[in-house]
């Protein structure tokens, strides 16, 4: 019975209402124009005795489609706008068009701000996919067309959702109006199928390469020091290309070493689990670093990749606790002597540096999980007018740089000492502890700025290397020499391990010319830095004849 009324109402529209705004598209029950021509003629300019009212009209439709019959509201007809394609519903009855006019007036406007920019569609492509085929055509003919130096960059890694992926980036030097720019870009990536070999590994790199074509063009490669991607650097050489010669092309990624290097410097103090005997190893995982744990034994596995320089350096500085120490030239025979035994009269041993380093992981996961003890926390250290923030790091074993971070955080509030930070009596924070906290922040910051500072855009040079490994070299010999007697052998000991991975990579930039090239070549540095170094004057040369014939190519 209802629904006779409303049908009624439909059909009493007043007649003249329609022959009035004659120029209204015609809707349709079945969403679909009766009449072809209808579209034509309502976007047609009207005759000269038309009305300024039904020429406006006219002309607001006319950024319109067809009308259909909305489905969102009852009784409206939507209006599908052509700039933005958006639907404006208004009521069937209602025959005016200000509501249209309106939202056309505001769509041009944006759409004239937004003048430069333009859509797929426009274009003709339909799907991304297009959209990259087209976009890589073009980085080809530029890649082509580029006459200099190409150093592409390697990483393989796992994504989050479990897929091994290689990927690559080449960096260049174009030329302004005033000066040269570098530049980089993401070339690729690629799934990894297979065991992470350095043979595999070489012939996707091949195949990224050769997509582009540039397999004439590249000078260099970026990677760690993996000992698969020693293997992929050899492949590749034997590929031929033009400009690339192997392993003196090979620039090793120093973040890693950095990384490779603290970690040897840590390892005496490392973390191990409690034993079923006795409470005297102290177990300071907890539910959090779990995951950590797996991450860790993860990449052990051999199907992810081989033997990685990180096990063959833990496994040569095996020896190194014990003071088994490699030789240098600026440590004398004497300090190698002071430096075999560990004494209990000592500030603190490595077994003491391991239950101090336990203790702080242990605080930091109270505060973390206790609001009480935090608050409690913060109080004291207002009181104590501790830096901010008031706050103990958490200590994450995939990532040293948090270690400093805690060690850090534990210098900065040590005037907040509270027993109910922790726990039992031997997880009490004594002197000893802030002592070792204080040493080992003195060692790992030079570390952590540098790693800062490889770690910010365009702010690593292949030409700051070698400063970068002096300064590390100097920083740990004043340790291990230990002119002023502050620091006790644990420390010292731990220094020796970290400075002979230090040297050995330091050797490692003399079979590479791009080091010392880059070096000469940099402005602040030239030949002086050389001299400044106490390099012996054939080595002098060599560079800067390396130079030279880099130049000449």
């Amino acid at each position: 019975m209802a629904r006779h009324p409303q049908k009624r109402i439909r059909n009493q529209l007043p007649p003249e209402d329609n022959t009035e705004h004659n120029d209204q598209p015609t809707v349709d029950s079945n969403n679909e124009p009766e009449d072809e021509e209808s579209t034509s003629s309502s976007a047609a300019p009207m005759g000269p005795d038309s009305t300024d009212e039904q020429r406006l009209g006219n002309a607001t439709y006319a950024s319109y489609e067809l009308p259909i019959l909305s489905n969102q509201l009852d009784k409206f007809i939507a209006w599908k706008c052509k700039i933005c394609l958006k639907h404006t519903n208004q009521p069937a009855y209602d025959l005016s068009c200000s509501n249209l006019l309106s939202h056309v007036a505001r769509c041009g406007a944006k759409h004239q701000k937004a003048s430069g920019h333009k859509s797929l569609a426009s274009l003709g492509i339909s799907g991304t996919g297009i959209a990259v085929m087209r976009c890589m055509e073009k980085l080809c003919e530029d890649l082509k067309m580029h006459e200099r130096a190409l150093y592409l960059g390697v990483d393989a890694w796992q994504s989050p959702n479990g897929f091994d992926i290689v990927g690559a980036s080449q960096r260049s030097s174009h030329n302004r109006v005033s000066k040269a720019k570098l530049e980089a870009m993401l070339l690729d990536f690629v799934q990894l199928k297979e065991r992470h070999t350095g043979e595999y590994l070489a012939r996707m790199v091949e195949y990224i390469v050769e997509k582009f074509g540039i397999e004439n063009q590249i000078c260099g490669i970026v990677s760690d020091n993996a000992a698969n991607n020693g293997t992929m650097i050899a492949e590749l050489e034997k590929l031929d290309w033009k400009r690339f010669k192997g392993k003196p092309q090979w620039i090793r990624c120093f973040a890693h070493v950095l990384n490779l290097i603290v970690k040897v410097d840590l390892r005496p103090f490392a973390r191990y689990k409690t034993t079923a005997a006795g409470a005297a190893e102290l177990d300071d995982s907890d539910d959090d670093n779990k995951e950590g744990d797996l991450i860790e034994r993860f990449h052990e596995e051999d199907k992810n990749s081989d033997l990685d320089d990180d096990e063959e350096e833990n496994g040569d500085v095996q020896g190194t606790a014990d003071a088994e120490l490699a030789k240098d030239d600026e440590l004398t025979v004497a300090d190698l002597e002071d430096l075999e035994d560990e004494a209990e009269a000592d500030a603190y041993t490595s077994d003491l540096c391991r239950r101090s380093l336990a203790k702080f992981r242990r605080i930091a996961t109270k505060l973390q999980k206790s609001l009480n003890s935090k608050k409690r926390f913060i109080e004291i250290c207002v009181e104590s007018q501790c830096k901010k923030p008031h706050n103990i790091e958490r200590d994450v074993p995939t990532r040293w740089n948090s270690t400093y971070l805690q060690l850090s955080s534990i210098v900065r509030c040590k005037d907040a000492r509270d027993k109910q930070f922790g726990g039992p009596h031997n997880n009490h924070v004594q002197q000893e502890d802030f002592d070792l906290a204080a040493n080992l922040v003195q060692v790992l910051q030079p570390f952590y700025k540098l790693t800062l500072q490889l770690s910010t855009k365009g702010s690593a040079r292949v030409a700051e290397v070698v400063v970068m490994i002096d300064q590390i070299t100097a920083g740990l010999s004043a340790v291990i020499a230990n002119e002023e007697e502050r620091y006790p052998p644990a420390l010292q000991n731990a220094c020796h391990a970290g400075l002979h991975i230090t040297n050995k990579y330091y050797s490692l930039t003399d079979c590479s010319p791009i080091y010392q090239i880059a070096m000469v070549l940099h402005p602040s540095f030239t030949d002086e830095y050389f001299k400044l170094a106490k390099w012996p004057k054939e080595w002098i040369e060599e560079a800067i004849d390396l130079t030279g014939e880099m130049f000449n190519k």
